[in-house]
C-alpha cells in the first residue's frame, strides 16, 4: 500500500479550493492541500500532486480548472500559475483507463493582492481573476474579440481590470483596457 492511499492531504479551507475539469470528455478533479495541489481521475484515483516546494511553499489560496482544454490555475497568494496537461506516452500496447496526462507549468502571472478566485471562461482560454479588482487574462496570442480561436493562455495577457488599474504592463506582460 502506498502512502498516499493512506494518508491524503485535506482539502485547504474555502469554496474556491476545488474544481472539477475535462480532457476530451474524461472529468477530473483537482484540489488544493496545503501547499500542494492534487489532481485525481474520475475514479478518484490520484493521478498527479504538484508539489508547493517549487512555488515558495506558499499555501494555495484557490484553484479553478477548464471545463474544455483541462488547463488548471491555482493561486499562491498574489502569483497566479497555469498549468497545462501533456499527453503521457503509453508503453506500447498498452492501453489505461485512466487520464494519461501529467499537469505542467505552462506561465504564471502576477496581481497586485492576494488571489480570492479564479474563473476559466467555457472555451479556457481567458482567466478571471478576484483580488483587490477584477482582471480578465488570456494568452497572448488570442484576441479577445476572436471568437474562433482556441489557443488555450500559455503568456497571460490581461485584458483589463474593473478598478480602472488596466494601463500598467506586469513582467512583460501586455495589457489592454476593455
Amino acid at each position: 500500500m502506498n502512502l498516499h492511499q493512506v494518508l491524503t492531504g485535506a482539502v485547504n479551507p474555502g469554496d474556491n479550493c476545488f474544481a472539477v475539469g475535462n480532457i476530451n470528455d474524461e472529468p477530473f478533479t483537482a484540489y488544493a492541500s496545503g501547499c500542494d495541489i492534487v489532481i485525481l481521475g474520475s475514479d478518484f484515483q490520484r493521478l498527479q500532486i504538484i508539489p508547493g516546494a517549487k512555488h515558495g511553499n506558499i499555501q494555495v489560496g484557490c484553484v479553478d480548472c477548464s471545463l474544455l482544454g483541462g488547463q488548471v490555475a491555482a493561486s499562491y497568494g498574489n502569483v497566479v500559475c497555469v498549468f497545462e496537461p501533456v499527453r503521457l506516452l503509453s508503453p506500447k500496447g498498452k492501453t489505461s483507463a485512466k487520464l494519461s496526462y501529467q499537469w505542467q507549468k505552462s506561465g504564471q502571472f502576477v496581481l497586485q493582492s492576494v488571489a480570492h478566485n479564479l474563473a476559466w471562461d467555457p472555451t479556457g482560454r481567458r482567466l478571471l481573476t478576484g483580488s483587490s479588482s477584477l482582471q480578465l487574462w488570456s494568452g497572448s496570442g488570442s484576441d479577445p474579440e476572436d471568437e474562433q480561436a482556441d489557443t488555450p493562455i500559455r503568456a497571460p495577457r490581461r485584458h483589463g481590470d474593473v478598478s480602472g488599474n488596466a494601463s500598467k504592463v506586469l513582467e512583460g506582460l501586455c495589457c489592454e483596457s476593455c
